[in-house]
């Protein structure tokens, strides 16, 4: 790359003969005589223009760590710095942006869960020995009614079934419809085998 002939004000556009003091100063770009920005400047004329359109206020804030500096030139050309008048207008545009951050999905947006329920069925006396199985859960093995308990309890009361009936522990810290469907593939499972 040869020496510039000429340094340009990005702010202005106004093309300059190249001079030491003129050189120094960081919001001079080396172009050519016409104003053609020679290469490997390109990305310092981009800073400065975006220093140049920045508005110049006491403060630069980032949203993502939270911080307020000091405006400088410097700071002024990152891009992930916003333009704060004081302190106040900081906590007001972070509390908004964190209030904005934390607004549910609309009604209609949220997926629909059906709650999972179980109910008792009637117990099945098992047939006389020598006669067959009612077709159905084998040994008329039926889940146990847990309605109206809490998730711990109806949790606590599967697990005893599921050992109870198929020497089967249950993993019990997964959530209480996690539970359930253990349960139901234990059924189907012993159907399977009948």
């Amino acid at each position: 790359m040869s020496n510039p002939t000429h340094l340009k004000f990005p702010k202005t556009g106004r093309v300059l003969p190249y001079s030491a003091m003129l050189a120094k100063r960081g919001d001079m770009i080396p172009c050519t005589a016409t104003g053609e920005i020679l290469t490997g400047h390109i990305e310092d004329a981009e800073a400065a223009s975006a220093a140049a359109n920045h508005r110049k206020t006491a403060y630069l804030g980032n949203l993502r760590t939270g911080a307020l500096d000091r405006y400088t030139d410097i700071l002024a050309m990152r891009g992930d710095l916003i333009p704060v008048d004081s302190p106040e207008q900081w906590e007001i545009i972070k509390k908004t942006r964190q209030e904005a951050s934390t607004v549910e999905a609309p009604e209609e947006d949220k997926p629909v869960v059906e709650p999972t329920t179980l109910t008792r069925t009637p117990e099945v006396a098992p047939p006389p020995p020598g006669e067959e199985q009612p077709m159905g859960e084998p040994g008329g093995i039926q889940l146990p009614n847990v309605d109206g308990m809490g998730a711990r309890e109806a949790k606590t009361v599967l697990s005893e079934w599921a050992l109870e009936n198929f020497n089967h522990r249950l993993d019990r810290r997964q959530g209480l419809p996690e539970v359930v469907e253990q349960c139901k593939a234990l059924i189907d499972g012993a159907q399977q085998a009948a």
